[in-house]
């Protein structure tokens, strides 16, 4: 087929999308200056960085490495943001500028916390994205390996909420685990599973034998190009169990 003729728009849920392409939640979708390129840009919707209840301090950029090129970036920032009040003031700015669909992503420690925050970011951004890939604010854990925890969330937060809802999971290795997380979202309704959330890796300089990155002893999340293998395996899966 001429690809003049070919088209990109795409439904997820109740949102009408011109492009199927768009950002995903991380360290470069918070600052005003980014998410204003994203708005100029050709992508289908713009997606703000995850909110939590309260702001957590924003920390330097040395907490991202990207290699020569961009390909594959490692970075560590700890859930940084401005909170959830404040994300929804930029957003609210963003929708009334923007003639593409916003969305917001959450993250919360508790199902009551996630609804809260639901209920003020529902009114401000299109869709909701529970970010159950990130390790909970004051937890070491993903919440997307407690099942039971991520059903009581997506029943607080639907009572919350009319917004469409798409859940963020945690990269998957173990077929039972994913099986039984679609499972779930296809008894919850949700509009959408983001798969993936940033594997965990750790990277080192061998001529200086050194760490990328500081914080966190080296520890980090995995961006590019590496990612790409796991995130189709999870992506295929999910498809074929929802």
């Amino acid at each position: 087929m001429p690809t003049r003729h070919a088209s990109l728009a795409t439904r997820i849920g109740n949102l009408e999308l011109t492009r199927c392409v768009m950002n995903a939640a991380g360290p470069r979708s918070l600052r005003p200056a980014d998410l204003e390129a994203l708005v100029a840009s050709a992508s289908g919707a713009v997606v703000m960085k995850s909110a939590t209840l309260c702001a957590r301090d924003v920390e330097p950029e040395s907490y991202l490495y990207e290699e020569p090129g961009g390909a594959v970036s490692i970075y560590t920032d700890r859930l940084e943001n401005l909170g959830c009040e404040a994300h929804a003031a930029i957003l609210s700015g963003l929708r009334a500028k923007s003639r593409k669909p916003v969305v917001a992503s959450l993250a919360g420690n508790t199902p009551d916390e996630f609804a809260h925050m639901a209920e003020v970011l529902g009114k401000a951004a299109d869709a909701l994205e529970l970010n159950f890939a990130c390790p909970s604010p004051t937890a070491k854990s993903q919440l997307g390996f407690d099942l039971a925890t991520c059903q009581r969330i997506l029943a607080s937060t639907r009572r919350a909420t009319a917004a469409d809802l798409w859940v963020k999971l945690p990269p998957y290795q173990d077929i039972g685990v994913l099986e039984a997380m679609g499972d779930l979202l296809r008894k919850s309704g949700v509009q959408a599973a983001v798969a993936v959330g940033s594997p965990a890796g750790l990277d080192v300089d061998v001529e200086s034998e050194s760490l990328l990155i500081a914080p966190r002893h080296g520890m980090t999340g995995i961006g590019g190009h590496d990612v790409a293998r796991i995130a189709r395996w999870n992506i295929r899966e999910l498809h074929r169990v929802l």
